[in-house]
């Protein structure tokens, strides 16, 4: 039943709603004045009383004794005045005046305050002498009673207080409506798919709470929007790639084919070469089929249960050995620097192995005959860098932000001259990740290939 009472209030606007908040608050604040105006009308008319004087005995010794002796004889008031005017109302004499001496009153103004009965004068004719002695108390100001004064204040107050609640309204409705509108603007925005809008306003209470999950919310929207589309492009050219360069060995391995079908009196020594091509060709595709596999199992495996604490020292030092007859083949001098204590890591040993041979791989593909390939360990804080550098002729400053992305090789062009699939560092860079390490290129050094490893430490052994 209560609901169904008050339901016209659930439709009413915030704007309307305090509106008729301002509204209320305003009747209540001119009940409150005007009772505080009568009440002090009451007071004033209960407790200020009018200095009365004896207008006949003070005329007489006015004559007598001077006005000024008179005056402080009947004792009057500071603020009180006496004037003596003759018969064209021009003051002759006075006391405390606030008229000068000669100053004559406007005829029918002073007979308006002859007639007025304005309890704040008094009157005395003296027929003897011939003058009219007039007497002002302290409730005259510049012939305005206190009345009038009274009701001036209070006109002038409500006026202020008019002016002050509506001062009032707009900075509430500033401080209200403004960021709800705000809000509103904002919502529409990002519910019309623009996740850049910002909400942006200044506001300590609920609304800037709103505002704060708002803006949140739509920066995570458009995080997880750009990490789509991203993620799309990069499958889009990993089938691009992909298709690139499973055409090339395909090719190679159909045309052959075709050729030794077609051409029945062909020499065996050309025979051979078509089919060690197409056997090239074939294993070209096949390791290419691999490193694919082996990146999408890498990017898909979170089982951690094949990860164990071992020295870092002695795993590089094992995938170190394998590579030093194929160094020595090459003619590269090597150095590496690993450390005698031991340094444990959580490592998955195959693929981390997989990941340092990469490195290594390339560096005895790209850089050439008598150049240097040196390895270092350093031990800082919790964590470990590895540093695998070589002399050779580098990278394009043009690769090295791709350099870890699937299908870049460091040549000028992209092409399988050096037999590689262009996966081995995007598979490198995979596995340290899957081992919450981090692999960076070091742009700055400019006479070969640097790459520094991050991994944490497990702990360390004497």
């Amino acid at each position: 039943m209560s609901k169904r009472k008050f339901w016209i209030f659930d439709k009413i606007s915030i704007s309307t709603q305090f509106f008729l908040n301002y509204m209320v608050l305003f009747f209540l604040l001119i009940l409150i004045i005007a009772a505080t105006s009568y009440i002090g009308f009451l007071y004033i008319d209960r407790h200020v009383e009018l200095y009365s004087v004896d207008m006949e005995k003070l005329s007489d010794d006015i004559h007598s004794m001077g006005i000024y002796s008179a005056c402080a004889k009947h004792g009057i008031p500071e603020d009180s005045y006496v004037e003596i005017l003759d018969n064209n109302f021009k003051i002759t004499d006075s006391y405390n005046s606030i008229h000068t001496t000669g100053y004559k009153y406007p005829r029918d103004d002073f007979i308006d305050l002859l007639l007025s009965n304005n309890p704040d004068f008094q009157f005395y004719n003296c027929i003897q002498c011939q003058t009219l002695l007039l007497f002002a108390t302290p409730g005259y100001t510049e012939g305005i009673g206190i009345e009038k004064l009274m009701g001036l204040l209070l006109k002038t107050f409500m006026l202020s207080l008019v002016l002050v609640m509506l001062i009032y309204a707009r900075l509430t409705s500033i401080i209200i409506l403004h960021p709800i509108q705000k809000l509103l603007d904002g919502v529409r925005k990002i519910s019309a798919g623009d996740y850049s809008a910002k909400i942006d306003f200044s506001s300590r209470n609920e609304l800037g709470d709103l505002k704060n999950a708002i803006n949140h919310m739509s920066q995570k929207i458009q995080s997880e929007t750009e990490l789509r589309e991203m993620s799309e492009e990069n499958r889009k050219k990993l089938i691009l790639y992909i298709s690139h360069d499973l055409r090339t060995p395909l090719t190679n391995v159909l045309g052959y084919c075709e050729t030794i079908k077609s051409e029945k009196d062909i020499a065996n020594e050309t025979r051979e070469k078509y089919l060690d091509i197409i056997i090239s060709s074939a294993q070209r595709a096949d390791r290419l089929i691999q490193d694919l596999f082996e990146l999408s199992k890498i990017a898909n495996d979170s089982d951690s249960s094949t990860f164990k604490t071992l020295d870092i020292c002695e795993v590089l030092r094992e995938t170190l050995i394998n590579f030093i007859p194929e160094l020595e083949q090459n003619e590269m001098e090597y150095e590496f620097e690993i450390p005698e204590k031991l340094i444990l890591c959580r490592v998955n040993p195959q693929k981390l192995e997989r990941a340092f041979g990469n490195i290594i791989h390339n560096s005895i593909k790209y850089s050439g005959r008598g150049t240097k390939l040196m390895l270092s360990i350093k031990h800082v804080d919790d964590s470990v860098f590895i540093t695998i550098k070589d002399n050779g002729g580098g990278l394009s400053s043009d690769f090295t932000c791709d350099i870890f992305e699937p299908f870049i090789r460091g040549e000028q062009s992209r092409n399988s001259k050096t037999g590689g699939t262009g996966l081995g560092l995007a598979i490198t860079k995979r596995i340290i990740e899957s081992h919450s390490g981090r692999i960076i290129i070091d742009k700055s050094y400019k006479i070969g290939c640097k790459f520094i490893i991050l991994l944490p430490v497990a702990g360390l052994g004497e």
